[in-house]
C-alpha cells in the first residue's frame, strides 16, 4: 500500500514535472516568437525611417523646377554701335546638361538612385540643324556621334537617336536576307523594318517633314525617314546574335534615294511640307522626292554652268518656294526653281568681304535674304536675293557669334538663326531684329 501510494505519489509528480516543462519549453517558444517578432518590427521602423524620406525625395524631383537655360534677351548684338544692330545672341545648346528637366520621372529616379545617373546627352560634331514648323523642336544631325539630337524647347527633353550602323552579310545571311535585299539597303526581320550593308550611319543632312524627321545618311547613301515620337523601337543594327538589339532609335518609317543617292549631304522641305530636296555630294546633282520617296526630278552633274554643281552641300527653301543650293567648290550660290530649273546664281572665290571660300550652309529668312556660312572664313554672310551684301558676322573663336568649322545653319518661323557650330560642339542661337 506504502508502496503503491509512493508510486502514486510519484506518478503525479512525474504528471507535474511534465507539465512545467511543457510550460517552460511552451514558453520560451512563445518568448522567442516574440523577440523575433519584436526585432522584426524594429528592422521595418529601421527601414522605413531610412527609406521614405528617399521615395519621398525621388517622388518629389519629378516635380522638380527645369533649369535656367533660356534664351536671353540682353545677348551681344551686330553689328555694333553706332551701326543699327541687326543680330542679337540669344543662347547655344551642347547637349542634356544644363538644358535637360533634372527630373527623369518616377521610375527613372528610382533607376537612377539604385545604378546611378544615366550619361548626359552631348553635342560632338553638329553638323546640321532643323527646326520644325511650330518653334520647339531642334534636330542636330552630330556626325562623328552618329546620331541625331532632338531639343524640345517647351518641355526640355533631349532624346539622342542613334543612326544605325548597317549589318554586314554574315549576319544578314543568319537573319535571312538575301543578297538583292543588302543590295538595296533595305529588308525586314519579324515584320520589323531593318537596314543592312556594311557601312555604318553618318549623319549629315536633317529635315522635318510635319512629324517625321528625314536624315541624310553620307556613308550609307540613302535617306531615312524615321518617326522620332513612336514608342516601338526601330530594329536596326546593333544585330547580336540573339536578334536585333532594341535601341533607343525612333521606329522606321521607310528610306529613300536607295540605288540613286551616292553621297547625300544637305535636306531641305518645300514650302508645302510635302516635297524633300536633297543635294548629293557625289552626285553633283539635286533630287527632288515627295514625302513617300517618289522621285519628282534630278537635276545637275558636274559643272560650273547654271545648274551644274561641283560638291553641292547644303538647301535652303526661300519664301517664294525657290530652292537655293550651297554650291561648294564652284564657290557660289545658286538658286533654282521648285523644280529644279536654274533661277540665277551669286558668289565667286575670294578673300574680300562678300567673297566665299568654302560655303556649306545656306539659309533663307522671311525677307527673302540668303545667310550663308563659310567654313573657311568661320563666318555668315547675309545677302540679298540677287547677291549683294548685307552683313558679316563671326570670327575664329568660341564665344558668343565666334566659330570653329561652323557648317549647317537654320532660320525658323520665329527669325531665330541656328548654327551648328561643329568643332565647338555646340549650336548658337541669335535672332534676327526688327
Amino acid at each position: 500500500m506504502k508502496s503503491a501510494a509512493r508510486y502514486g505519489r510519484g506518478s503525479d509528480l512525474r504528471g507535474f514535472e511534465a507539465a512545467s516543462l511543457r510550460h517552460y519549453f511552451h514558453s520560451s517558444h512563445r518568448g522567442h516568437s516574440f523577440g523575433l517578432i519584436a526585432a522584426s518590427f524594429r528592422f521595418v521602423s529601421s527601414a522605413v525611417h531610412v527609406l521614405v524620406p528617399f521615395a519621398i525625395l525621388i517622388g518629389s524631383g519629378c516635380q522638380s523646377s527645369r533649369p535656367e537655360w533660356r534664351l536671353h534677351s540682353d545677348g551681344p548684338v551686330w553689328p555694333a554701335s553706332p551701326e543699327v544692330p541687326r543680330v542679337k545672341f540669344l543662347n547655344e545648346l551642347r547637349g542634356s546638361e544644363g538644358f535637360a528637366q533634372s527630373a527623369p520621372g518616377r521610375s527613372g529616379a528610382w533607376r537612377e538612385f539604385f545604378l546611378g545617373p544615366a550619361e548626359p546627352t552631348r553635342l560632338v560634331t553638329p553638323h546640321a540643324v532643323a527646326v520644325d514648323a511650330t518653334g520647339t523642336r531642334v534636330a542636330v544631325a552630330d556626325t562623328h556621334a552618329r546620331q541625331v539630337v532632338v531639343f524640345n524647347l517647351s518641355t526640355h527633353e533631349v532624346h539622342a537617336i542613334r543612326i544605325p550602323t548597317t549589318v554586314g552579310a554574315e549576319l544578314a545571311e543568319e537573319y535571312g536576307v538575301s543578297g538583292d535585299e543588302r543590295e538595296t539597303h533595305s529588308c525586314e526581320y519579324k515584320n520589323e523594318p531593318i537596314v543592312t550593308g556594311d557601312k555604318a550611319g553618318i549623319p549629315v543632312g536633317v529635315a522635318w517633314l510635319d512629324n517625321l524627321l528625314a536624315v541624310a545618311d553620307a556613308q550609307a547613301g540613302h535617306i531615312l525617314i524615321l518617326d522620332p515620337f513612336e514608342s516601338r523601337p526601330m530594329r536596326v543594327a546593333g544585330l547580336s546574335r540573339r536578334g536585333p538589339s532594341d535601341t533607343e532609335s525612333p521606329h522606321l518609317i521607310r528610306t529613300i534615294g536607295q540605288g540613286q543617292l551616292q553621297r547625300p549631304a544637305g535636306l531641305a522641305t518645300g514650302l508645302d511640307g510635302r516635297r524633300l530636296y536633297v543635294s548629293d555630294a557625289a552626285g553633283h546633282c539635286i533630287f527632288g522626292f515627295d514625302r513617300n520617296g517618289q522621285l519628282l526630278f534630278q537635276t545637275g552633274s558636274r559643272g560650273s554652268a547654271p545648274g551644274h554643281f561641283n560638291y553641292p552641300s547644303q538647301l535652303a527653301v526661300a519664301p517664294d518656294g525657290a530652292l537655293f543650293v550651297a554650291d561648294t567648290m564652284n564657290f557660289r550660290i545658286q538658286r533654282l526653281s521648285a523644280e529644279g530649273s536654274p533661277i540665277s546664281a551669286f558668289g565667286r572665290k575670294g578673300d574680300a568681304a562678300g567673297d566665299l571660300a568654302l560655303p556649306k550652309g545656306v539659309a533663307v529668312d522671311p525677307d527673302g535674304n540668303v545667310w550663308v556660312i563659310d567654313a573657311h572664313f568661320e563666318n555668315v554672310q547675309a545677302f540679298t536675293g540677287e547677291g549683294q551684301l548685307l552683313m558679316s558676322l563671326g570670327r575664329e573663336g568660341d564665344g558668343p557669334g565666334e566659330f570653329s568649322l561652323p557648317a549647317g545653319i537654320h532660320i525658323d518661323p520665329m527669325r531665330r538663326v541656328w548654327i551648328a557650330d561643329s568643332y565647338n560642339r555646340r549650336v548658337q542661337i541669335f535672332e534676327l531684329m526688327p
